[in-house]
């Protein structure tokens, strides 16, 4: 199969060739951090047709810059650049580009469809098109190389016109990140206590630390479980996206339960429940289940 060509098209209101320098910068950084949140989320379905771990795609799909096209605003972009060649990688290649601007169009009609599209994601591509039409006066498009072309201006065939969609990226990038007050459960330990206002700090599992919000009577129960692990319910604002914002606020703390000895546990628990299930009314009861005379 002939190797597929990507790039990114800038389209100067001036229909010449030339980018402001700070346009050209950002929306490429921009579409950059983009395309890698899209190599994120479409590989796994990409590495069920081929058949490989989705660690492995993501490197055959790691999207790189080449130096622009002389005498042109077209910017090449070459995915998997020092990943190994392995077959059907090429369609994959094909298949992930054209993925990319069928999600991207989907968000901007306020739809989910290969894939649902980070709030972020879709954020970055609005930007990318906003600086590009605000500070390089130029349109932007997602291109893929045309199998033939009979006119030089035919040979780029786009995949998705980001200046025509940025308006709707951003409304979905909104409506992803409205937030919603859910009760969930954060588990970590302890790591500081603020006073004024009444807030602990608690290390999660991932290194990350999270500060909530307590009220005065929750303190001493805070204090006692401090340096420990415990599993705090907490009203959050989180978003579709899953991203707790704002402050969340404790509503209960309990320590976790960790099983120190498995063999030991085992031994101990042994036999608990048999004063329940040894009985004779248990006994015709799993009886009556099995239906035995």
């Amino acid at each position: 199969m002939r190797a597929a060509v990507f790039a990114i098209r800038f389209l100067p209101d001036s229909g010449g060739n030339a980018v402001a320098l700070a346009a050209y910068a950002e929306a490429l950084e921009q579409i950059s951090q983009g395309l890698d949140s899209l190599v994120h989320i479409l590989s796994p379905r990409l590495a069920e047709r081929v058949r490989l771990p989705a660690a492995d795609v993501r490197e055959f799909l790691r999207p790189a810059v080449l130096p622009v096209l002389r005498g042109s605003a077209v910017v090449p972009i070459v995915l998997g650049a020092s990943a190994p060649v392995v077959p059907d990688i090429e369609g994959v290649r094909r298949s992930f580009w054209r993925y990319s601007g069928a999600v991207l169009k989907g968000a901007a009609r306020q739809r989910t469809g290969v894939a649902d599209v980070p709030a972020s994601c879709a954020e970055r591509f609005a930007r990318a098109s906003r600086v590009a039409r605000d500070v390089g006066h130029a349109g932007l498009q997602l291109v893929e190389e045309a199998a033939s072309a009979s006119r030089p201006d035919d040979r780029w065939r786009p995949i998705v016109d980001l200046t025509r969609i940025e308006e709707g990226l951003n409304r979905y990038a909104e409506r992803r990140t409205a937030r919603r007050t859910v009760t969930t459960v954060l588990i970590g330990r302890v790591k500081a206590i603020v006073w004024d206002p009444p807030q602990v700090q608690l290390e999660l599992s991932s290194g990350q630390t999270r500060t909530l919000a307590l009220s005065t009577d929750q303190r001493r129960e805070v204090r006692e479980a401090w340096g420990t692990e415990v599993a705090v319910s907490v009203d959050a604002n989180i978003t579709l996206d899953g991203e707790i914002r704002d402050t969340p606020r404790v509503r209960k703390i309990e320590p976790t339960v960790r099983l120190e000895d498995l063999a030991h546990d085992f031994e101990h628990s042994f036999g608990a429940g048999r004063d329940v299930w040894g009985t004779k009314e248990a006994e015709e009861y799993l009886k009556g289940l099995r239906r035995d005379s």
